[in-house]
Formats: structure tokens, sequence, C-alpha cells
């Protein structure tokens, strides 16, 4: 019986600091949950967010001038993709703007153009080269990844198509450095990618900074599924968006 006892003393002794912690936990649980929350909201503010928006930390709305470059550049993008007779079009943000205004939504960062690649590498290479040579015109530096202008980038998107046993779809074809560092890809947070090919080709006009532009073809389909939480609503991901303004 002593040994019971004494037993049972060392196991009292030993379980008192979990005992000390579950009734820490039970007082303090609200406030430990809104540290918890408090926490990760912080290292998504200050270091994934920053990461995966080049431009979260902006002023929530572009500016005139960024604005009027951003136009500038991406008519510039899409006059040469028409010149040079190739499959694009609109998607995500600046989808959703052609969309929602007919034009680039003022607190966007960039703007964003599909396009569908040449399955002859040869002719790829060319028209890359033809691409480059003809913006520098216009005092645009582009490949066919991005496309600048001053301060603003507009993202263009390769893609490509396949044929599998639930049909043909067509696919963003990305570099290797990109499908490596997946927090790049953060920044379309719920947007898919993958689309059947009939949703998105043959491409249809759509105006868009008062010119016809090429839009998937079933392009409220395409908004729908890529933000099927936020096509209706303005959802900035900028977060001086999201408090009053002082000035």
């Amino acid at each position: 019986m002593a040994d019971i006892d004494k037993a049972g003393i060392k196991l009292k002794i030993l379980c008192q600091p979990f005992l000390w912690c579950s009734k820490l936990l039970k007082r303090y649980r609200k406030r430990l949950i809104a540290a918890v929350i408090v926490t990760i909201l912080l290292i998504f503010h200050f270091a994934v967010l920053p990461s995966a928006f080049g431009y979260y930390n902006e002023e929530c709305s572009l500016d005139k001038t960024r604005l009027a470059h951003l136009r500038y550049l991406t008519s510039h993008v899409i006059d040469m993709f028409e010149e040079l007779n190739q499959t694009y079009w609109l998607q995500s943000g600046t989808l959703l703007g052609a969309v929602r205004m007919g034009d680039i939504i003022p607190f966007d960062g960039d703007a964003d153009i599909a396009r569908l690649m040449l399955e002859d590498s040869k002719k790829e290479q060319a028209t890359a080269d033809a691409f480059h040579k003809r913006l520098l015109e216009f005092g645009i530096s582009a490949n066919m990844l991005v496309a600048t202008y001053k301060n603003v980038k507009c993202d263009i998107m390769r893609h490509k198509t396949k044929v599998s046993a639930t049909g043909k779809t067509i696919y963003p074809y990305l570099p290797a450095r990109i499908i490596e560092t997946r927090s790049e890809r953060l920044k379309y947070l719920t947007a898919t990618f993958e689309f059947p090919y009939s949703k998105i080709i043959p491409t249809v006009k759509l105006k868009f900074m008062g010119q016809n532009v090429s839009v998937p073809n079933d392009y409220m389909w395409v908004v729908q599924v890529s933000y099927p939480f936020t096509w209706r609503i303005s959802f900035p991901y900028k977060w001086k968006c999201w408090l009053p303004s002082w000035s």
C-alpha cells in the first residue's frame, strides 16, 4: 500500500506541470488564440504578401501618371500581338477590369495578358525577336514573359495545349524559376489557370480601353472560375486600400 501511495505522489508530481499548463490554457485561451492569429497576420503582412505582390505596399490606387503608363504599355503589347497575328487574350486582373469597367482596375499593380505559344520552336523564336524589336520603337522593353515601360509592367503568360482522357485543355507554360518559387504565384490566390480549350479558343472581342481586344471565348465563365470568391466585388491586394485615409 505504501508503495502505491508513493507511486501516486510521484505521478501527481510528474503531472503537475501539465495540469498547470492545462489550467493556464483554459484561463487564457482566447488571448492565446488572438495572439496566434495576430502573429500569422503579421507574418503575412511583412513577409509573405510583399514577396508575392510587388505592389502590396504601394498606395491603393495608381496615380494618374502610372495609370497612363500602364494603359500605354498594355495597349502597345496588344497591338503588337495583333500585328504579329498571335493568339492572345486578357487574363487575371486585366480581364476582370475589362469585364467590370472596360479598363484597367485603378488599384491593380500590373497588366496580365496570356498567349498561345507556337508549336514550331523556330517560328516561336522569330516571333519573340520581332515582338522585342518592334516594342523597342515605343520605348518598351519586352520578351515573351514580361514587358516593361518606365515604372509599370505587363506579365505575359505563355500557354500550351494538351489532350487527356477528360478532353483538350489549355495550360500555362511556366519557366522553371517560377515553378520552383511557388510563393510568386500567391499573387493569384484563388485563381485557376488550366481551362477547357473551348472556354478560351477561339477568342472573342471585347471593348477595352477604347479598342477591341481578345478575351476568352467564354470570358464570364473564366472570370467566375478564376475568382470564385471575389469576382463580384472589389478586393484589392494592397493593404492601404483597407485602411481609412488620414490625409
